[in-house]
């Protein structure tokens, strides 16, 4: 991790960095779906709910229209509920380049995950930096904040990084973008036999965004809603008082927080911060974070707060799968 002053935290992980290409996935399911008898693929039309008043929820795929015994949807097509405005709400705004440099090294060993020199605009700003090899990165720009920047603002503040950095880029092989709630709402209405999976479904974790490991395992539970007649409510996760009082203190002070990630990084061991971030932190983890923190502004936001307004009437640009990661729409 580097601060805004350019200090830098440098350490050992045994949690390694994992990255699965949706294009190969893509590619996996689709070959696992065409060679099932009972599964019928229908791309390249739209999909929607058309009704849930009756016993079974009706599906209009196209032009069909037709009846199902469960409908699963994943399309993270979100519905915040306005009853629920005094729980904080914040967005989690990405851009991102995998490009190849004509004057820099990395080391494909070691890579940054939380590099604040860059302007905070009184939100958390950060770049990360994955290296692929010596030559080529991934550098992604990711911004924590109340009303969601626009596309082309994210876009200026990734190659002012860049250039900053003093990197000569010689190709850009591929980019993505998108912008994620992070919140502890509901962030889809309750239907019968109606699943939702991913983000809509709750799947990503409300204070950090990390939506990939409880999105695999909740689509195992929704299987075994569908074939086995388990409660629906196995789908769903339940949210901490940790999540609540990170996102209340966030939405208190967003531009404040590069200080507090770096006091995060110098008050833990290696380890104990990636596995609390990552929702696999044990009680000492646990813990060691929560000493790590300063402690009269989250005992404040512990306390009941007056809400803090996010921008939900703003339409933000959402992620929807592309051949090549994670586009704007």
């Amino acid at each position: 991790m580097t601060t805004r002053e350019g200090r830098s935290f440098e350490r050992k992980s045994a949690l390694g960095y994992r990255q699965i290409e949706s294009r190969h996935f893509y590619q996996w399911s689709d070959q696992l779906l065409a060679s099932d008898s009972r599964t019928e693929l229908i791309l390249g039309e739209s999909a929607q709910i058309v009704s849930t008043e009756q016993t079974l929820p009706v599906v209009q795929i196209g032009n069909k229209v037709t009846q199902a015994d469960w409908c699963v949807d994943a399309t993270g097509k979100i519905s915040l509920a306005e009853s629920q405005s005094s729980e904080p709400l914040v967005w989690q705004s990405f851009i991102g380049r995998r490009i190849v440099c004509r004057n820099h090294r990395w080391s494909p060993q070691t890579f940054d995950w939380m590099d604040f020199r860059t302007p905070q605009n009184e939100e958390t700003r950060f770049a990360y930096v994955l290296p692929y090899s010596p030559q080529d990165a991934l550098v992604e720009l990711t911004s924590f904040s109340l009303h969601p920047p626009s596309h082309q603002e994210l876009n200026r503040s990734l190659n002012d990084f860049i250039l900053a950095r003093g990197w000569s880029v010689a190709q850009i092989l591929d980019e993505e973008s998108g912008c994620l709630p992070m919140t502890t709402r509901p962030l889809s209405p309750n239907q019968p036999r109606v699943l939702r999976a991913g983000v809509a479904g709750g799947a990503a974790r409300p204070s950090t965004g990390y939506a990939f490991s409880r999105t695999a395992q909740q689509t195992g539970a929704i299987a075994k809603i569908i074939a086995q007649g388990a409660p629906a409510s196995q789908a769903h996760f339940s949210n901490s008082w940790l999540d609540r009082v990170f996102l209340r203190a966030l939405a208190q002070s967003p531009g404040e927080f590069s200080t507090i990630f770096a006091q995060l990084f110098q008050g833990t061991q290696p380890g104990q911060i990636e596995r609390f971030l990552s929702n696999r932190g044990t009680l000492g983890d646990v813990m060691a974070v929560v000493a790590a923190l300063p402690k009269l502004r989250f005992m404040a936001a512990a306390l009941p707060l007056r809400s803090h307004q996010a921008d939900s009437s703003r339409s933000p640009w959402m992620p929807v799968p592309t051949a090549s990661g994670w586009t704007r729409t």
